[in-house]
């Protein structure tokens, strides 16, 4: 009878084990930093993180869960230095919400990794007493496509457009600001992981913001960047398993006790 019990609690360790197996393989921790760039460096906004990414050891392709780069209620006073051919003389202030969608970046046929993550959120401008004048929307970078919104009363409209990431060359093309035309802004990533998937990567995005205030007067088309750049580590121990696989270490251990109180 004892020796019925211990096996079948050595034999719940081993199917816990198993179990939980595929998720020890494929878990890889992570540190990184998460920045979105308006207007060339006029506004940076980053947030930090870390957690476990999960990295598929047939294709290479790294997955991040949502909500790991959250930034809330950051924003700053406009002062007479900024450029007021981008932001109108009325804006006195911004705010900026965001949060990282879930990713999927995988190796490509021309040596890049990329793939899409969202940022969902918004860029505001605020006028006196907080009131908002403008709010343009972040959820196509990093995603691709586009999205508008109209403020006062029609008098603004906002056109956000995207592109997944890349850890590649990306560009905001024909920009419009600070008096000139067709400009051409760029941003590069790059890929120092090693064979198992360890090390540095910089994942890069591109947007284009369009704020057209024409019937005031005012048009301009901004470039808007964001970086994520991600260190990847070797675990220092072995990941904590998936609660189906500690319920089965906790009966196995259950067992072995009932089998100890039997002797």
């Amino acid at each position: 009878m004892q020796n019925r019990i211990r096996g079948l609690g050595l034999g719940i360790i081993l199917v816990s084990l198993i179990l939980a197996a595929p998720m020890w393989a494929g878990s890889i921790p992570f540190q990184g930093t998460f920045s979105v760039d308006i207007l060339d460096n006029l506004f940076v906004i980053e947030a930090e993180g870390s957690g476990v990414a999960y990295r598929h050891p047939d294709t290479g392709v790294v997955e991040l869960d949502p909500g790991e780069f959250v930034v809330e209620n950051f924003g700053g006073e406009f002062g007479p230095e900024t450029p007021r051919d981008i932001i109108p003389p009325v804006v006195e202030r911004a705010l900026n919400n965001y949060v990282t969608g879930g990713s999927r970046f995988a190796p490509r046929e021309d040596g890049t990794v990329g793939g899409p993550m969202a940022i969902e959120g918004t860029f505001d401008f605020l006028g006196a007493d907080d009131v908002l004048l403008m709010s343009i929307l972040l959820d196509p970078m990093g995603v691709g496509g586009t999205a508008t919104t109209s403020n006062l009363d029609g008098l603004i409209t906002t056109l956000t457009t995207g592109m997944e990431w890349t850890t590649g060359t990306v560009f905001a093309e024909h920009v419009i600001a600070g008096g000139l035309e067709d400009q051409v802004v760029s941003r590069t990533g790059f890929d120092r992981r090693d064979a198992d998937g360890f090390g540095a990567i910089r994942l890069v995005t591109a947007s284009e913001m369009t704020i057209d205030g024409s019937s005031a007067g005012f048009f301009v088309r901004v470039p808007t960047f964001a970086t994520l750049d991600l260190v990847f580590s070797p675990p220092g121990s072995i990941t904590v398993p998936e609660p189906s696989a500690l319920a089965l270490l906790a009966l196995s251990g259950l067992a072995l006790a009932r089998a100890t109180r039997l002797r």
